[in-house]
């Protein structure tokens, strides 16, 4: 069953796509994929998605449910106003 994510962690996926952040993201099933979101969409089924460029790996995009994240962090070359977001959790840590 689908657990939806806070909303102040969904608001930093969307600083993401807005700013074309490179990120990390870190799955729940160990995964870590070097990627760009793109967007964040609702499906019918009230399922949350975020869509990502791959920045490495075999395949250009993917789309990852919001409740397979672990966490989320910006490239530091990019300068985001936040560090690590962990998912599940209300807190973030700071700027690094």
């Amino acid at each position: 069953m689908y657990q939806a994510i806070q909303c102040d962690q969904h608001d930093y996926l969307e600083i993401c796509c807005m700013r074309h952040y490179p990120v990390k993201l870190e799955l729940i099933d160990g995964r870590v994929l070097n990627a760009r979101p793109v967007t964040t969409r609702t499906l019918a089924d009230k399922t949350e998605w975020l869509d990502i460029e791959l920045l490495d790996g075999p395949i250009p995009t993917a789309n990852i449910r919001l409740d397979q994240l672990s966490s989320i962090t910006p490239d530091r070359a990019c300068k985001a106003e936040f560090g690590k977001v962990e998912f599940g959790e209300a807190e973030h840590s700071p700027a690094n």
